[in-house]
């Protein structure tokens, strides 16, 4: 998709659709599940397409010609997975892989990495959780991220080396409590 002609080929079937004039946006389906959405405020096109099961989009911006973004989502074996690089944050552009598993209908477990640059971030990062759901309705949360921030920081903190514990429990009347920990490693 790096070939400036694939978007320009569908640029010219936008240009051919009419635009309603309440909105910026026009949306071309071009056959086997691959859609291409040209939004004029926001300056960009963005390619779908549903390859085996398997979401994947990218995303061009059309001010400077660069690629934003490319997505990946799918299935397998009850896992779903996510993977985005995100080339608008840093020159080498950053990603994050995220997996999450329904393990039964009332336990869930996830895990994310975070390359560097991504959405802001200064450090790699990885963060580990888990979800329970009692039969009674309230719902149980554990979530523990490596490399967040400078949480509680202190004279010998490390970016990126920092753990933040945080357990959320809710009711089923939708109360709920927080308890946090942060450790500096």
């Amino acid at each position: 998709m790096s070939d400036p002609r694939f978007f320009r080929r569908y640029l010219d079937i936008l240009d051919e659709q009419p635009l309603p004039a309440s909105t910026n946006q026009a949306t071309v389906n071009v056959g086997n599940n691959t859609s291409v959405t040209a939004d004029k405020s926001a300056g960009t096109v963005t390619a779908k397409t549903n390859v085996g099961g398997t979401d994947i989009s990218a995303t061009r911006n059309l001010n400077t010609g660069n690629l934003n973004s490319v997505n990946a989502a799918t299935n397998i074996g009850g896992t779903d997975i996510k993977a985005t690089q995100d080339f608008t944050t840093a020159k080498t552009g950053a990603g994050q892989v995220s997996a999450d598993y329904q393990v039964d209908p009332s336990t869930s477990v996830g895990v994310t990495a975070t390359q560097t640059g991504y959405k802001g971030q200064t450090a790699p990062t990885s963060q580990v959780r888990t979800s329970y759901k009692e039969p009674t309705g309230q719902t149980h949360n554990v979530q523990i991220d490596k490399g967040v921030g400078f949480q509680g920081a202190g004279k010998n903190v490390q970016p990126g080396q920092n753990t933040a514990t945080t357990y959320t429990t809710t009711t089923p009347q939708g109360q709920t409590t927080t308890y946090g920990t942060n450790r500096n490693l």
